[in-house]
């Protein structure tokens, strides 16, 4: 049930955000994209590794024009990083166990490396730096992105649309359609 209902959103609500006249090709792509994820997991580890390689790279590479956007925009305050107000209960630890989920994922999967723990070790301290130093600089303006903004359905794409226009808008909507299908094939 993952597979379906997770392309549904993606072409309903995101897909459909980054491009309002999408109504009459919705049947189309959700079988498209559905055929697509699976023929891309028939084809192979080496596609399918090659394939969130190049998802990925798309996605680190869109993070710096997005941050350049917002602090030319809102700027780059220091209290960027103050503590924010107490968010509820539910809220806060629904965000954890999503952090925990996600961040456990190349655990998971790294009984496939060869090398072993060795080299997962290494790589997720690798990843860890590198992670740390795209959230410290996608992050660090948007707690003065105003709330309409930061708060929206589609945030990556609200701020890139208002701030710098249509194409950074419709790479960055694009770019986060394509990081949820690939959670699906993950």
């Amino acid at each position: 049930l993952y597979l379906p209902y997770t392309v549904i959103d993606v072409v309903y609500e995101q897909l459909g955000v980054v491009f309002p006249g999408l109504h009459p090709w919705r049947p189309y792509l959700l079988v498209g994209i559905a055929a697509a994820t699976v023929g891309l997991l028939l084809a192979g580890r080496a596609a399918t590794l090659g394939a969130f390689v190049v998802s990925a790279a798309v996605q680190l590479v869109l993070v710096f024009p997005l941050a350049a956007v917002e602090i030319r925009r809102v700027g780059a305050p220091a209290s960027s990083f103050a503590a924010p107000a107490a968010h509820p209960l539910f809220e806060g630890g629904a965000n954890v166990a999503l952090l925990f989920l996600c961040g456990s994922l190349p655990l998971y999967l790294g009984a496939e490396v060869a090398g072993g723990a060795r080299v997962v070790r290494r790589g997720l301290a690798v990843a860890w730096a590198f992670v740390g130093i795209y959230l410290v600089v996608s992050t660090f303006a948007l707690a003065h992105v105003p709330g309409a903004l930061r708060d929206n359905g589609y945030p990556g794409y609200a701020i890139a649309a208002a701030y710098s226009g249509r194409p950074l808008a419709v790479a960055v909507g694009l770019g986060g359609a394509i990081s949820v299908i690939s959670l699906v094939v993950a």
